[in-house]
């Protein structure tokens, strides 16, 4: 797993991060991990899981009194699209065909939701044809 790849841990401090969109103080981040935790996260925890994630590049800090503010350093895009990279290559051996079946078979998509995933492949083939 490279240092662009997020942890589980991480991945929801990351979640947090872009769906507030505004940089956030250690505690205000712990705040909205408990809210529905069944145990509790520690304040040093957070804060240490937090500075790594700064020092691996994952996140930026910015002084903020005696503390910091924190918000990620890429997108939500780049992260998902860099972390699906890593599985397609670890995991899968670079194999679509073999990450769609998995997805498929752990998702067990909708009637609609087939229904939209063949005219996302749809539209990639058209698109495909173009370039």
């Amino acid at each position: 797993m490279s240092d662009e790849t997020p942890t589980k841990a991480e991945f929801e401090i990351l979640k947090i991060l872009w769906d507030t969109s505004v940089p956030m103080r250690v505690r205000e981040v712990l705040e909205i991990l408990n809210q529905d935790a069944e145990t509790p996260r520690a304040y040093t925890t957070i804060m240490t899981l937090m500075n790594i994630m700064a020092d691996k590049g994952l996140l930026q800090r910015e002084p903020d009194g005696k503390a910091f503010r924190y918000r990620p350093s890429r997108p939500r895009e780049r992260t998902l699209k860099n972390m699906l990279a890593d599985t397609l290559g670890r995991v899968f051996d670079g194999s679509a065909t073999a990450l769609v079946a998995q997805l498929l078979d752990n998702a067990k998509p909708s009637p609609d939701e087939l229904k939209q995933i063949r005219k996302l492949i749809e539209d990639y083939s058209k698109s495909d044809r173009k370039r």
